[in-house]
């Protein structure tokens, strides 16, 4: 129940925000479309940026997690779809909130699915080297991150084929400069 509860009270914000700007949106707004009443809000949430973090987390989770994706390019291509299909959206979260914050609420589904992609796509590479995996997954995560922010912000015109043709471009530079590099990483000594 909580969780549809949640679910509801979010849809309807992101409903709201097709119309009004976020600092516009009142709880009160929010409890009238969905007729429930203030107490159940803020059982739920602190406030609408609680509710905006909360989508940001769970939307992404629901959508891009999953043992469906076999590469790194094929999740990343349909992370940008998502962020296209939605771009009402993260386009107003993305000049609401600070992009640190964003990142912060997503990132954690993000390493976790970049973690998992990497071990299918090299598992030799990191089977003796679990704080490397660790590292490169939270390097890229937090890339990923600022990547969507960029997109959602100053990159939102591109074809769906641009962002494509980069994300596929950038795989392979990754791949490439990866398959040069030992299997174990050398520690580099502290200056």
């Amino acid at each position: 129940m909580c969780y549809a509860t949640k679910r509801k009270i979010a849809d309807c914000v992101k409903s709201l925000m097709r119309h009004k700007e976020i600092s516009r949106i009142t709880i009160g707004d929010i409890m009238e479309a969905t007729m429930m009443s203030r107490q159940s809000f803020y059982y739920h949430f602190r406030d609408i940026y609680d509710v905006l973090e909360w989508i940001g987390q769970n939307d992404f989770k629901e959508q891009l997690t999953g043992e469906n994706y076999d590469s790194m390019e094929a999740w990343v291509c349909d992370l940008m779809r998502v962020l296209q299909r939605e771009h009402v959206f993260y386009e107003k979260l993305a000049s609401e909130l600070a992009w640190p914050r964003i990142v912060k609420c997503v990132k954690s589904t993000l390493k976790m699915q970049v973690r998992r992609l990497l071990l299918c796509e090299n598992e030799q590479m990191f089977a003796k080297h679990e704080e490397e995996l660790e590292a490169v997954a939270d390097f890229l995560a937090t890339s990923i991150g600022y990547y969507m922010m960029d997109y959602v912000y100053a990159r939102k015109k591109l074809p769906e084929e641009c962002v494509e043709r980069d994300v596929k471009f950038i795989m392979q530079m990754m791949c490439e400069r990866g398959a040069n590099l030992p299997v174990a990483f050398p520690k580099v000594a502290a200056l």
